[in-house]
């Protein structure tokens, strides 16, 4: 195997990450308002990230992510990466918009 080339595992987990980042997007957009209207912190980062672990999670399924694994073991370990995936890039997309506005209020002066 070339060093360049993807494991099916590796592959899967990509194809994953991307599906997971396209529906997170996805998500914010069509219930960015129901989010706000939510009074409690907790529960708008679980209706926010419902969805993108549901994506993740069918996505690694079909794959070929360790096949040899079956039943309870492989449902709790492809629910466990969905939700890593999920949150890892929750964490980081949030992280980029707060820089973002760190270095868009940098750029404009300062705090008025």
């Amino acid at each position: 195997m070339d060093e360049n080339e993807q494991t099916p595992e590796q592959r899967a987990t990509s194809i994953a990450a991307i599906a997971c980042f396209v529906s997170l997007l996805f998500t914010y957009l069509a219930v960015r308002h129901l989010i706000a209207a939510v009074e409690f912190g907790w529960s708008e980062l679980v209706i926010l990230l419902f969805f993108p672990v549901a994506v993740t999670f069918a996505v690694l399924y079909r794959s070929h992510w360790h096949r040899e694994i079956t039943g309870i073991s492989r449902t709790f370990s492809l629910l466990g990466l969905s939700c890593i995936i999920a949150v890892g890039e929750a964490i980081g997309v949030g992280l980029i918009y707060c820089m973002g506005l760190f270095c868009l209020n940098g750029m404009s002066g300062g705090n008025h």
